[in-house]
């Protein structure tokens, strides 16, 4: 997982979030939250020597 997210990903999400912000800034904040949700959920497996199993796998958080 965590070889897909690419800086261009983060650019990506951060850019449609500036934009969201002057749209529906209720709606940019909840995708900040689950931004970070995702980000903090994946970089907490940097540290773990295994590997995670499909089972395991974290679903996409729905829009």
């Amino acid at each position: 997982m965590m070889s897909q997210i690419r800086p261009y990903f983060i650019y990506n999400t951060l850019g449609s979030i500036e934009q969201l912000c002057s749209i529906d800034p209720p709606k940019a904040g909840e995708l900040v939250h689950n931004f970070a949700k995702y980000l903090r959920g994946n970089f907490g497996e940097l540290d773990n020597p295994k590997p995670i199993l499909i089972s395991q796998e974290r679903k996409p958080l729905p829009l």
